[in-house]
């Protein structure tokens, strides 16, 4: 290989790394996706954020397109509804489905203190490729693939980051089927943000393939150049 078209596959690698970190970042923003969404609600509804879900019929089920991105600030003697945590992406729900109708569900108090009254939201998706999870929760959250938890932290608690690497396993096409677990409890504040970051082999990959053209057309364009020359 010569020095030449060394530094075009040194330059190429580069490139691909440089647009890697990019889009890695461009990823680390709220997770976005669609969502099968069932919701329970009430004083017989748990306060721990586990599998498997209530067995009681959910309040509500819908579907949920958009990024996890849900926070409602008010403090613990706020108001803490449905309303104020889906906030404006309240405009992401479609399919609808409770006795209630869509304004009375967004108007539904989500959870008093005193941990009696709860809600407890499964979030179900498809999850591209593998790569690493951060949920951002207050109050308990667990996420979960076909084999059990990726992680837990599922009792009242103010807002943490809890983080967990999602492998691919079970799924078809490179899809991994996740459930992400949701309770909020004991009065506001609300907090439900998710970020992903795709797993650093893919972007090597990306950054090895993107070398691999420079160099072929690198040898395309020097047999063009000979060929010219004749």
């Amino acid at each position: 290989m010569t020095s030449v078209v060394k530094k075009m596959v040194f330059t190429g690698v580069m490139a691909g790394w440089m647009v890697a970190m990019s889009i890695g970042i461009a990823h680390a923003t709220y997770y976005t996706n669609t969502f099968q969404v069932s919701v329970w609600n009430g004083n017989t509804t748990t306060k721990y954020a586990t599998l498997p879900t209530p067995s009681a019929t959910p309040f509500a089920t819908f579907t949920y397109s958009g990024p996890i991105d849900f926070v409602n600030e008010n403090g613990q003697s706020g108001t803490n509804t449905f309303g104020e945590f889906f906030g404006s992406h309240s405009g992401g729900i479609s399919n609808f489905t409770s006795a209630d109708t869509f304004t009375q569900f967004l108007d539904t108090t989500m959870s008093t203190p005193g941990e009696t009254y709860n809600s407890y939201l499964a979030f179900n998706f498809n999850f591209n490729g593998t790569g690493t999870v951060s949920v951002t929760h207050d109050d308990g959250a667990s996420l979960y693939n076909a084999n059990g938890s990726l992680f837990t932290s599922p009792g009242p608690t103010s807002a943490i980051t809890s983080t967990a690497f999602v492998p691919f396993i079970s799924g078809s096409g490179n899809v991994e089927p996740l459930t992400l677990v949701y309770v909020e409890s004991n009065g506001a504040p609300a907090v439900l943000t998710m970020t992903a970051t795709p797993e650093p082999s893919t972007w090597l990959l990306f950054a090895t393939g993107l070398a691999g053209l420079l160099f072929f057309g690198k040898k395309k364009m020097s047999f063009r150049n000979v060929k010219n020359q004749i």
